[in-house]
């Protein structure tokens, strides 16, 4: 997967994040917030199967 942004829209979000920096951080902690959500649902059907099969 390629992406792509010209160098006015990363200047756009840097500056955005500078005005901005709690949005940003709190957008970030939603994000990390739910992919470790789904590493422990994981890690949970895992042991189970674990424990299931032993």
């Amino acid at each position: 997967m390629k992406l792509g942004a010209t160098i006015s829209e990363i200047a756009h979000i840097f500056k955005e994040i500078q005005e901005r920096p709690g949005q940003w951080f709190e957008m970030i902690r939603l994000d990390i917030k739910e992919v470790v959500g789904k590493y422990l649902t994981m890690m949970n059907a895992e042991l189970t199967h674990h424990l299931m099969v032993s």
